[in-house]
């Protein structure tokens, strides 16, 4: 259990949701012999934190018997996935839904990724039957993960379609982001068909992932275009004020480091703290005035 959550918060960090889905009957499932989750959750020689993780994150609905039922009502058909001759709605969920799968170790057959499974379909309009083998994404340590990031990560920005969904899914889209109470209008209004609205996620993500994989020295995104405003710019009342942004306690500081994208003219203006790994967002918009080009 211990190590189905590292996995999990290793899984998130690369951009995941931080849920995990599970059957109804998870509380009963052994551990060991006389001894199930639910007295694993109640074991005071468990980490207290690890019990906490995983009351907050698993056996909440929708369960995996309810994303079941939901994926076969397109009346398509019936759908079947066989692990091993087993019945696996688990594994059969994380391929129709293109993610992943985690697994408790100790059993061999889930220590590679990705596991073989059988996929059938029995359609509705002609009474065929079509078989095949397909191939899950499991996980069951973090070797797993580390091969799998950039996987992940991939299929969480597929979900952000637009700047509402953005805002909702940013803590586990970008973990490594914190935002500022003015960058929710900014980012809210972006409809998902502007042409920089995949640009705005590109320049995010990289900022995220810099802090993710810093180890040390300065903090260096690269892929984008980025710097700290001029001098004469910096020194101007005028333009500081226009960078001086408020944060969520009231206080407000100025931001001058920015990234640029180009094209539209638009910055996204941000201040890494390597001490807590993050990186907080400040503005996201249009090139503000500067000594330069007022």
């Amino acid at each position: 259990m211990h190590m189905l959550l590292v996995v999990f918060k290793a899984v998130a960090e690369c951009g995941s949701q931080k849920v995990l889905r599970t059957k109804r009957n998870l509380m009963s499932e052994l551990l060991a012999r006389q001894y199930t989750v639910s007295h694993w959750l109640q074991d005071r020689r468990v980490n207290r934190d690890e019990r906490l993780l995983f009351k907050t994150v698993a056996a909440k609905a929708p369960f995996i018997e309810e994303l079941w039922n939901s994926l076969e009502s397109d009346d398509l058909g019936l759908h079947e996935f066989y692990f091993e001759a087993q019945k696996a709605e688990g594994l059969g969920v994380a391929y129709l839904q293109d993610t992943c799968a985690l697994s408790l170790g100790g059993d061999p057959r889930f220590e590679q990724d990705p596991i073989r499974v059988k996929y059938q379909v029995m359609y509705a309009l002609n009474g065929r039957l079509r078989s095949e083998t397909v191939e899950v994404c499991s996980l069951s340590n973090l070797d797993h993960v580390s091969h799998r990031c950039a996987w992940i990560g991939e299929r969480a920005q597929r979900e952000v379609i637009d700047g509402v969904s953005l805002w909702e899914r940013r803590d586990s889209v970008f973990p490594r982001l914190a935002f500022l109470p003015a960058t929710k209008a900014q980012i809210q209004q972006l409809s998902g068909r502007e042409p920089h609205f995949r640009q705005v996620l590109r320049h995010l993500s990289l900022l995220n992932s810099a802090m993710k994989e810093w180890v040390g020295g300065p903090y260096n995104p690269e892929g984008i275009e980025w710097s700290t405003e001029s001098l004469s710019t910096r020194t101007s009342k005028k333009h500081e004020d226009a960078r001086r942004f408020p944060g969520s306690n009231g206080s407000s500081e100025i931001y001058n480091y920015h990234t640029k994208i180009r094209g539209i003219n638009w910055r996204i203006y941000f201040r890494p703290d390597t001490e807590k790994q993050i990186v907080t967002i400040a503005y996201i918009g249009k090139h503000l005035p500067t000594a330069r080009y007022g």
